[in-house]
């Protein structure tokens, strides 16, 4: 409301709530200014309790009838206590706000409480947890790209095109996870569009690696116990200077 009051501009009034605020701003000044007229509390009273009773008749949600009950209860708070100290002045601006807060305090259950977004929900996330709660800090993992793997605080080990460029038989693409120390392949859509490679870890899985988790296009796979000896029997070496 205090910026309503210092950037003002006529298309604020577009907004609904600056006018329903203002509005509600009105009508309880006019409810604390006239606290002493007993038609105003009667008039006040008999429409309030009326909302309450027709809730009840047509099956309302307890919400809706307590709103009126709590709101007729903060007015006559107001009222009673205004009635004590009439001479005051500044008991009248004293009322506006007890009035606004019991507004608030009363449709607050209109509003949910925002939900905290943990970590876990997309695929990408999911396989981040994965290798947190699986794999040693600073395990080394080969995928495409190193957001995911740094997330997870593991070593990124690169795998596209460029990297693997000299890859084309099985031995070679055992004998490259072995030097590079590779714990696990973190496999995305962006890997398995390099068709050679992907076909190359693909006929891995149940011999050399084992899947950790799969959630769609996603998947962890881990280095299965004893993979590197059956690797270092092949005796298949790379072209020396490519990692």
């Amino acid at each position: 409301m205090l910026y309503v009051l210092l950037v003002f501009q006529r298309t604020h009034l577009l907004l609904p709530y600056y006018l329903v605020f203002s509005l509600t701003g009105v009508g309880l000044t006019s409810v604390v200014s006239s606290f002493a007229s007993t038609k105003e509390r009667l008039l006040w009273s008999v429409t309030l309790l009326g909302l309450a009773i027709l809730g009840l008749a047509k099956s309302q949600p307890a919400e809706f009838v307590s709103a009126e009950l709590v709101f007729l209860l903060g007015l006559w708070i107001i009222w009673l206590t205004m009635g004590t100290i009439p001479t005051v002045e500044i008991i009248k601006p004293v009322g506006v706000v007890m009035g606004l807060v019991l507004l608030l305090i009363n449709t607050s259950y209109y509003y949910r409480s925002p939900k905290v977004r943990m970590l876990g929900i997309a695929p990408e996330e999911r396989a981040v947890v994965f290798m947190r709660d699986n794999l040693k800090p600073g395990a080394h993992v080969g995928t495409y790209a190193s957001r995911d793997p740094v997330a997870a605080k593991m070593t990124y080990v690169r795998m596209h095109e460029n990297a693997l460029v000299y890859m084309s038989h099985e031995q070679e693409f055992l004998r490259w996870m072995t030097d590079n120390n590779v714990a696990a392949i973190y496999v995305d859509s962006n890997l398995k569009n390099n068709k050679t490679l992907w076909a190359l870890i693909e006929r891995q899985i149940g011999k050399s690696l084992q899947v950790g988790l799969e959630d769609g296009d996603v998947q962890v796979l881990l280095k299965m116990h004893g993979a590197d000896e059956s690797i270092n029997k092949l005796g298949v070496t790379h072209p020396s200077g490519v990692e």
